[in-house]
This record gives structure tokens, C-alpha cells and sequence, in this order.
């Protein structure tokens, strides 16, 4: 075939192309189109306008953008340059503009941005998706893509991660939910470190929501080397464990880590001798001061656990009245840690003479806190490493253990009798009288006061029996021995130990010919009896009260609103401290609700509100803190059973002076035992005796 033949035929085949778009069938077009570049390889920049222009009749722009880039790309077509710029850039130009400007202003003011941003950019986003993106560098006249790496984001382990090229939002969250931990609901969060290069950031702050994007509170950003080591100076930043890109390009930034890494293992062994050193060399100035009563505390706790975070904040506060120099070691974000160097680090800083702890000992930091320093330990949960026969035996001169459990005899055994009695006391300083508002009293005065959140019995039972993996079977057992127990409850038949709950399971599947074995009797037993039976206690509590007329009843907890019984006495949650101390001081009688303990905390705040406190009844040795071993006789009042509860209730409503006059004997007893100065004074006092 002649040249001028085939060259007639190549335009008779484009006019086609043209005249089936205009008639508005564009897919017949592309289809003859993809024939041609097929027949016509030397076609091809040809060809590659007549399918922008096809592209244009569709409006499809991530398309036009990718032909018109290719263009530009193999041929250095100048006109393709310029329609990009003249159709993409220049319409974008002041949108673009002003989101970058407003998201630098954002990211400029967020304590976790690490790294420098030019005041205007010189790379564009042309265009984006959640599969590509496209950036024009205006200054050098360039076009660059990218694409998405394909990441298997169920292999991604939960621990700290970096993200390099973090373009892409959508995957950047997906990424998020995946390593999102167990105990993200207490504040705890992993840090998800996103690393660019400066390019990459400025690409980043036209795409992204950066509003959105910190309120999470778990992203660091991070912009080029000098933004990773501007970060890590801070030694609470946890060093992430793995890396990944997300725009296809390879690592690049990670061997900042590496670095990092060596410099604070350094560090560490620097630090590990400077303590050595400096408590050989002053051991005796140390051993002074806590013989004066005024040792240099160092309190150890986690924001991520609110009622150990406010014992050890209290009881530093006490020690603090008592002329004692404290300082405070806890994370300062939620994807902070008190990591090895950072606690080093305030280690050396502070130079304390004690550590103070909420269940953790001195020979679980591997060596790192010398033998001159003292170490005092709040038992207050019991943990495997707690209640281990061999802890004992690891324990040196100047540990001292203190204990909540004052009523586990067996317990004080396993420590040869050298645990010392300290039941987790309140604030005075927060649970007092105060001058209460007419409003404050429209809002709080109630006859009868129960603060815990709403149980839910049968919701319970079906979330329990729904997330437990066992046979259909043994759940309809599971199900009938649980709602049994329920039953019997209501009758006030309730159980106190782990070792009644077994029993208890073992006899119901007995009678249906069934055995379990013993670890699944020990794991329903404990499940029974530290979750269960809290729930079935209060809403048997509410629903005495209920049924023996009462109407003048509050209930503050989460979770009451949602049932039709008991919406009309919910109140909703009481904010801890002073409101709900005001809460307590206007409410005639305040109702003991822990089935597990006597001793809860809410009694204590209670009392020291002035409020009259009815407790309920637990038997001896079944009571975790027997409230009994600690107030004297006669300054509590109890009730065992329904008639009791009913009756006592009845009794003091009736009797408003001797209310008032309990309420007042139970104030006084209580700040003379359970306020954290008492506690404190105790520690320090005995402190000496460790010398």
C-alpha cells in the first residue's frame, strides 16, 4: 500500500472516530480508537490527542490528565504542557492556594508537626484520588504521578507505625482502624507517624482534612530528615516498629530511625551510670532525708487508667502538704509513653529518693533503679505478678509494700505478714460540704441516691454469649443457668466468691448431663462473678426500691435513660469531684451498690459529702475491703436483704435527726482514716524503718 493511501485511510479512520462522537457514541469512538493505536504504532502522538479530545466529551479529567501527561512525558510536547497548565492548573491556582495556606496554619500550630513549610507552594495537585495523584511543579515545568502502593493492611501489626508518601487519606485511616488498640477507649492510642518529603508535604496540605486529622490526636507529621530527628528529641515519641510507603516509591526517610535508635541506646547506658554513680555517691544525704520525713517522691502512674492516675495525683498532693519535694511521671499525650530513656531522663532530672507505684515493683525494671533508692509499692489490683508465691522472694531492703486488699489475710501470708494496710482512701480536699445553689438543689435533692451506670441484665447475657466462641449447646445451658441466677437474685439469693460461682455453673450443667472442664468452669466462674454479678446486684437494687413504692429516687450513671423502667429517675452520668460531692450532699441517703467491696471509693466520697451512707452487707472474708476493719463499730449502717433495705430506708427518711447524726458520726470517722494525708503520713512515718 502506498504511503499516501495509507495516509488517507489513517484520516478517513480519525474522521470516523469524530463523527461517531459527536453522535454521541463515545464508546464506539474508543473502541475504533484503540484499533488504530494497535494498527498505527507510529501514530501515537496522534492518536493520543484524538483521545484527549474524546476524553474532553466525557469529562473525564483523570484520564485527559493521564494522556495529556504521557504527551508531555515521551514527546516533551510543549502544546500538551501548556492545555494542562492553561485547563488545570490556572482554574485550580487560588483554590489551591488557599487550602494550603489554611492547613499549614493548622499543622504550624499542632504540637506533633515536626519539620518546615514554604509559605506558598511550588508543587500543585493537578488532580487526586484514592488511587492516584498528579503534581505540577510550576517552577521547573514538570509533571510527576503517582500511584498507590497496594498494601495487605490486615498484615499490619498494632504498634507505632511510620507512613511515608502519605497521599493518600483514605488508606491512611484504613491503616488507622487496623492498628487502632484494645485500649483506645481509655485514651490509649499507637502513634501513626507520617513521614514526606517536602514535595510530598506540600502535595499533602492541598489534599488533606488536617482539621480532621488531629483531632484524632494520633498522627505525628513529619517533613523531611530534619523534621524525624526535630521529633525524636523528644524521648516520649515511641520509635515506630514498622514502616511502609504509600505512593509506590521506596523508603527513603527510615534510616533516620536507625540512627535515632543508636543515639538513644547511647544515651541509656550514659544515663544507666550517671544514676549509679550519683546514689553511691549520696546515699547518705538520701537515707537523711527520709529519716526527717521528707524523702524527694517520685510518683509513677498512666493517664491511660483515670482512677489510678487520680490516687497517685492525691496522694502526691498529700505528700506535698507534708513538706515533701514530688514530681509526677506520666504520659503527656495519648501516644506518648514514659518510655525507658524519658523515665531515665526525669529520673536524673528530679534525683528522687523514692518511687512511688501503683502495682509494679522495683525488680521489673531489670536493674535500672539502684538498691539505695526506696521503693514503695499500692497493691490495688490483683495482678498475676501480684499474688505470685515467688514476688516475695524479689523483693529488697527498701521495698516497701502497701496494700488495698486489708481484708485478704491470705494475701498478707503470701508476704510473710509484711504488707501494710492501706485501703484506697478519698480527697477531702474535693468530697466536702459546700454552699449549694437553689438551682443545685432543684437539680440533686432526691431521697435516695444510687451512682453507678445502668446494668442491663438481659443485654449483658446476650453480649456475652454472642462474642464467647463454644458450642450452640452449651450457650442454651449457659443462657438458662445465667438468667437462673438472675432469678435467684431477685429473691436476694445472691453469691459473694469465685469458688460459689463454679459450684454454681457445675450444678446447672450437671443437671442437664453435661460437664465442663475446669478451665472452662474457671473462666465462666471469674466471668460470673467480676462482671455478672456487679450488673445483677444494681438492677436488683433499683428494682427493691421500685417495687416498695419509692418515687423520690436519682439514679447517676450512664445507661439508665435507655430503659422505659427507669427512664424517668435518670439523671445521666455525675461528673466526678465536685459535682458529683454536691450530688452526694443533697441526697438524704446515698445506697452502697458494690458487691464486691464495702470499702468502694464512693462510700468515702459519700461520707466526707456529708452525706448518710447505707451500705450494703457482704460476709466476712467474701468482703475484698471490709469497710468494718476500718470504721468503728456503730458508725456505719447496713443492710443484708430486701426487708432490711426497705425498712432502714423507710426508717431514716421518717427520722431526719438521726440521719443527719450518722451522716455526721460517718464524716468524722471517715477524714480521722481514709483521706490520702492519713495514708500519706502513714507511708512517711514508716519510711525510716527501711533505712
Amino acid at each position: 500500500m502506498s504511503d499516501n493511501r495509507e495516509k488517507e485511510l489513517f484520516e478517513q479512520s480519525i474522521h470516523s472516530i469524530q463523527t461517531f462522537a459527536e453522535k454521541g457514541y463515545i464508546n464506539e469512538a474508543f473502541k475504533m480508537l484503540e484499533a488504530l493505536e494497535k494498527a498505527y504504532p507510529g501514530k501515537r502522538q496522534e492518536l493520543l490527542w484524538n483521545k484527549v479530545w474524546l476524553q474532553e466529551k466525557c469529562g473525564d479529567a483523570k484520564n485527559i490528565i493521564l494522556s495529556l501527561f504521557e504527551l508531555y512525558d515521551f514527546y516533551n510536547d510543549e502544546n500538551a504542557y501548556e492545555l494542562i497548565e492553561e485547563s488545570f492548573f490556572i482554574p485550580q491556582r487560588e483554590q489551591l492556594e488557599s487550602k494550603y495556606k489554611t492547613n499549614k496554619k493548622i499543622v504550624e500550630n499542632y504540637n506533633m508537626f515536626f519539620g518546615n513549610v514554604p509559605e506558598s507552594p511550588a508543587f500543585f495537585v493537578l488532580y487526586h484520588d484514592d488511587e492516584m495523584v498528579v503534581i505540577l511543579d510550576k517552577n521547573k515545568k514538570k509533571l510527576y504521578g503517582w500511584t498507590k502502593d497496594k498494601i495487605n493492611i490486615d498484615a499490619i501489626e498494632k504498634s507505632a507505625l511510620f507512613l511515608e508518601g502519605a497521599l493518600f487519606c483514605k488508606q491512611i485511616e484504613e491503616i488507622a482502624d487496623r492498628v487502632k488498640p484494645e485500649l483506645s477507649a481509655n485514651g490509649f492510642e499507637l502513634a501513626i507517624y507520617l513521614v514526606f518529603s517536602e514535595w510530598e508535604f506540600e502535595a499533602f496540605l492541598q489534599i488533606a482534612n488536617t482539621e480532621k486529622l488531629i483531632k484524632y490526636g494520633r498522627y505525628v507529621f513529619l517533613v523531611e530528615k530534619e523534621g524525624i530527628y526535630q521529633c525524636f528529641k523528644d524521648s516520649e515519641f515511641e520509635l515506630p516498629g514498622h514502616g511502609y510507603s504509600l505512593n509506590g516509591r521506596k523508603l527513603t526517610l527510615h534510616t533516620c530511625f536507625h540512627d535515632i535508635l543508636d543515639a538513644q541506646n547511647q544515651r541509656k547506658r550514659e544515663l544507666s551510670e550517671e544514676v549509679k554513680r550519683y546514689y553511691k555517691e549520696n546515699v547518705n544525704e538520701v537515707n537523711e532525708r527520709v529519716k526527717v520525713g521528707k524523702p524527694r517522691i517520685l510518683f509513677s502512674t498512666s493517664r491511660f487508667s483515670t482512677v489510678l492516675q487520680y490516687h497517685a495525683r492525691n496522694a502526691m498532693e498529700a505528700a506535698r502538704k507534708l513538706g515533701c519535694e514530688c514530681e509526677l511521671s506520666i504520659e503527656t499525650e495519648n501516644i506518648k509513653r514514659v518510655t525507658p530513656l524519658k523515665q531515665m531522663e526525669l529520673f536524673m532530672e528530679f534525683k528522687p529518693d523514692a518511687i512511688f507505684v501503683l502495682d509494679h515493683f522495683r525488680f521489673e525494671e531489670r536493674g535500672f533503679f539502684p538498691d539505695e533508692i526506696y521503693w514503695i509499692t499500692w497493691i490495688q489490683d490483683p495482678m498475676n505478678h501480684i499474688i505470685d508465691s515467688e514476688t516475695y522472694k524479689k523483693l529488697g531492703k527498701k521495698d516497701m509494700v502497701i496494700n488495698h486488699f486489708i481484708s485478704w489475710d491470705w494475701l498478707k501470708e503470701l508476704y510473710h505478714g509484711k504488707l501494710i494496710d492501706a485501703p484506697i482512701p478519698s480527697n477531702q480536699d474535693i468530697y466536702k460540704p459546700y454552699e449549694l445553689t437553689n438551682e443545685e438543689l432543684d437539680l440533686y435533692s432526691t431521697d435516695i441516691c444510687l451512682v453507678c451506670h445502668s446494668s442491663d441484665v438481659e443485654k449483658w447475657i446476650d453480649d456475652f454469649l454472642n462474642g464467647t466462641e463454644m458450642d450452640e449447646e452449651i450457650k442454651i445451658i449457659l443462657r438458662e443457668i445465667l438468667n437462673l441466677y438472675f432469678e435467684d437474685a431477685k429473691r436476694g439469693e445472691f453469691l459473694y466468691n469465685k469458688a460459689d460461682f463454679a459450684t454454681y455453673i457445675k450444678d446447672g450443667f450437671a443437671c442437664k448431663n453435661m460437664a465442663l472442664n475446669d478451665l472452662g468452669i474457671e473462666y465462666l466462674a471469674e466471668q460470673m462473678y467480676m462482671w455478672f454479678n456487679q450488673r445483677v446486684f444494681r438492677q436488683v437494687l433499683v428494682d427493691w426500691l421500685l417495687d416498695a413504692g419509692f418515687e423520690n429516687i436519682k439514679l447517676w450513671g450512664n445507661g439508665w435513660k435507655n430503659s422505659p423502667k427507669y427512664e424517668k429517675y435518670a439523671m445521666g452520668p455525675a461528673e466526678n469531684g465536685v459535682t458529683l460531692s454536691k450530688i452526694y450532699q443533697a441526697s438524704k441517703i446515698v445506697v452502697g451498690n458494690n458487691i464486691m467491696t464495702t470499702a468502694a471509693a464512693r462510700a468515702w466520697e459519700s461520707m466526707f459529702s456529708g452525706a448518710f451512707y447505707l451500705s450494703n452487707y457482704i460476709p466476712k472474708g467474701d468482703d475484698l475491703v471490709d469497710i468494718n476493719l476500718i470504721m468503728p463499730e456503730g458508725t456505719v449502717e447496713f443492710f443484708e436483704d430486701k426487708e432490711e433495705l426497705i425498712e432502714k430506708i423507710r426508717y431514716y427518711l421518717e427520722h431526719e435527726d438521726e440521719r443527719k447524726k450518722m451522716a455526721e458520726i460517718g464524716r468524722g470517722e471517715a477524714l480521722k482514716r481514709m483521706t490520702f494525708d492519713a495514708l500519706m503520713e502513714k507511708v512517711i512515718g514508716l519510711l525510716p524503718e527501711y533505712v
